[in-house]
């Protein structure tokens, strides 16, 4: 501030924020200074306990005190202190003023309260009449793009898609015109196509409404497009900030350098298939609902050693492929043989077996885990229900060599799930897959939801196992430039159908079916120097 100016919309100052615990004190935030000017995008990087997101709670005054405490700092917005000011003040700012647009909208959206009730809800509050509410809703969720709108906002949440969902929380935080809008990971495991709108959507709110945008996410290529300025966060501290394009083109930090180098897709791996027999032969698969036809014909190999990646949105099919595979619903119609194994036709006991030798990683390793479990208990699950694979004398051994295969270390074997980073997780959730000696791993969006260099850091695990290991995968994924660097063969698939299938090379080099051109186009607004993001 300079006299009564306001230097800056949003001013930082020296911020440090500790949490208070059973294990002692943890500094999350350490002395960081930033600011936002009226109009300006600023992206917030970093991966999981950077301190990225904490900061903005501060905020907005969204921090639990305790455990947390704001030991220093000042966050000045239109030259007053948001750390001083009393409860009222901030209801009139929050919302109002400063809005927030949330990682996970169906954790902040009201299931049991039907969505037009609650945009209008944060009007009313602030003293806007039910009558004009109802037509701002209204107008809100046309111009986020919800299709149908007049009679949409009366569903509930889970009757909308996770796109839509998120444009409803868009709107929410856009109901009072609010100056500064906060967007804390706003795209953060949607489909590609679906991330590119969402993007384009706060872009063009940003320049009709004149807003002020923080931007936070772990997405280097997609933020640096979108953002005036980027700011770079690790262990609490910012350790790089510049104009977007500076950074991207000349980082100064190793640790920007090591963000830009997590970047996958960065080769186009030209594979050829292997020679002979396939391990799996899936051929003109079906499955139907009712009178809706989910999977439509579906044929495809995959061999020892060889990665198969499956791409495509919400809805294509991918999961309920998946649970076919491992018997989990019988296909409607067509055949899957495991070697000379006819798995559709198989008995219930021949299934159990089946499953031995397919094994599947999920997306969300805080949800597959059981957190009441130790990590020993989690791992040799699989021997207390196939007993005949491993002596009970032999489990301690074997947990041991299995957390070391996949980078983690025999101490590790007391501690609870509870107790890992999302990355240590994913690698625990692998060893548990690896207990039986699969020799087809179904990875099902194994990476979508950790930061980029942890992803990098999984799919380097995973190839060093299948080199080592042979195993075969199927990796299911919505990124396209991941499975570009790391699959052998790619399937299109698109609302249950398969609509193409190729190498890397050929997908990326020469696409034939237009939805396939879709997905690579919405990956390629978003590139880093030459290479492609999504």
């Amino acid at each position: 501030m300079i006299g009564n100016k306001v230097e800056h919309l949003l001013d930082v100052r020296n911020l440090s924020i500790e949490f208070h615990g059973g294990r002692g004190i943890t500094r999350a935030v350490k002395g960081v200074s930033f600011h936002l000017n009226k109009g300006e995008t600023l992206g917030i990087l970093g991966e999981s306990g950077s301190g990225k997101s904490v900061s903005t709670s501060a905020i907005m005054g969204l921090l639990d005190q305790p455990p947390a405490r704001i030991s220093s700092g000042e966050v000045l917005f239109d030259g007053v202190d948001l750390l001083q000011i009393s409860e009222r003040a901030r209801r009139d700012i929050n919302g109002r003023r400063i809005a927030m647009v949330f990682q996970d909208p169906a954790a902040y959206l009201n299931p049991v309260q039907k969505v037009g009730r609650q945009i209008m809800e944060m009007m009313t509050l602030h003293g806007v009449s039910r009558h004009e509410a109802r037509e701002r809703t209204l107008e809100l969720a046309k111009r986020v793009r919800i299709p149908d709108a007049s009679k949409r906002l009366d569903a509930y949440p889970h009757q909308f898609s996770g796109g839509q969902r998120q444009r409803l929380m868009i709107a929410m935080a856009l109901a009072m015109k609010p100056e500064i809008l906060i967007a804390d990971e706003p795209t953060t495991a949607l489909d590609v196509t679906v991330q590119s709108e969402i993007i384009e959507l706060l872009v063009e709110l940003r320049e009709e409404m004149g807003l002020a945008m923080i931007m936070i996410s772990h997405d280097l290529g997609l933020v640096s497009k979108v953002a005036d300025r980027l700011l770079v966060m690790k262990d609490g501290e910012i350790v790089e900030q510049g104009v977007s394009e500076v950074i991207v083109k000349a980082p100064s930090h190793p640790y920007t350098r090591k963000l830009l180098q997590a970047v996958p897709g960065q080769v186009r791996k030209d594979a050829s298939r292997p020679d002979g027999d396939p391990l799996l032969k899936v051929r003109n698969l079906a499955q139907t609902y009712g009178t809706v036809q989910v999977l439509k014909d579906i044929s495809f190999d995959l061999h020892s050693g060889e990665t198969v990646a499956v791409v495509g949105e919400s809805g294509s099919g991918k999961s309920t492929l998946t649970r076919s595979l491992l018997m989990m619903e019988k296909p409607s119609h067509g055949t899957i043989h495991l070697d000379k194994q006819d798995l559709v036709n198989a008995t219930a006991a021949e299934r159990g077996q089946v499953r031995r030798r397919m094994q599947m990683i999920f997306q969300d390793p805080g949800q597959s885990l059981n957190p009441r479990w130790s990590v020993s208990a989690i791992i040799s699950e699989p021997w207390r229900i196939h007993r005949d694979v491993l002596p009970p004398n032999r489990h301690r051994d074997r947990i041991v060599e299995l957390l070391e295969l996949v980078g983690l270390s025999a101490e590790h074997a007391t501690r609870h799930a509870g107790q890992f980073s999302g990355g240590q997780k994913q690698r625990i959730a692998i060893a548990r897959a690896l207990a039986l000696n699969p020799e087809i791993l179904i990875c099902d969006e194994a990476v979508s939801a950790l930061d980029a260099s942890i992803q990098a850091q999984i799919v380097e695990l995973l190839q060093s196992l299948q080199r080592e290991l042979g195993i075969a995968y199927l990796f299911v994924a919505h990124d396209l430039p991941l499975v570009r660097a790391f699959a052998d063969w790619i399937m299109v698939f698109q609302a249950g159908e398969l609509v193409e299938q190729n190498t890397p090379a050929n997908i990326f080099g020469s696409p034939q079916h237009e939805y396939t051109k879709q997905l690579i186009r919405s990956n390629e607004k978003y590139e880093i120097g030459a290479l492609t993001y999504s």
